[in-house]
């Protein structure tokens, strides 16, 4: 059952409500659950660009993401997790973190929600959810990610 405010799609009966009609059965979409609230980037089939400087959450309902990064720059390091917190019901599990002179060109995700936590670097980076392939140069260096988890 469904209406423009609620979608009820469980046979033990939960409900989802929100306070504006955004809520839509027939879309796909993350419910996110963290004891803390992040900046929150949900990547369009358009790239955009983003620049980070502490945690942010990447959320793409219909899985999967492609970062860029352009620039890097801070003696600390950029770490990427699947989850949504760093508390322990928030089930975050660590990929990989690396100094920005490591960081990889090129993230492929293929998890719902990633967490890029900038830690003492400023990272600028392009985003997109497009499924296209992409255009990597002789040298560029790609790493792909996914857990099965969230």
């Amino acid at each position: 059952a469904s209406s423009d405010t609620h979608c009820v799609e469980s046979p033990d009966g939960w409900t989802l409500l929100a306070d504006l009609a955004i809520v839509k059965c027939d879309q796909q979409f993350s419910l996110i659950l963290t004891e803390e609230l992040p900046r929150l980037i949900m990547p369009l089939k358009q790239p955009s660009m983003y620049t980070l400087k502490d945690r942010t959450l990447i959320a793409v309902p219909q899985t999967g993401t492609w970062i860029h990064t352009t620039n890097c720059v801070g003696k600390g390091t950029v770490t990427i997790s699947t989850g949504a917190g760093p508390n322990v019901n928030d089930r975050e599990v660590t990929y990989r973190s690396w100094p920005c002179k490591s960081l990889p060109d090129w993230i492929f995700s293929f998890d719902i929600v990633i967490t890029i936590d900038a830690n003492d670097v400023v990272l600028d980076m392009e985003c997109s959810s497009d499924k296209s392939p992409i255009t990597a140069l002789h040298g560029d260096s790609v790493t792909i990610i996914t857990s099965g988890i969230s």
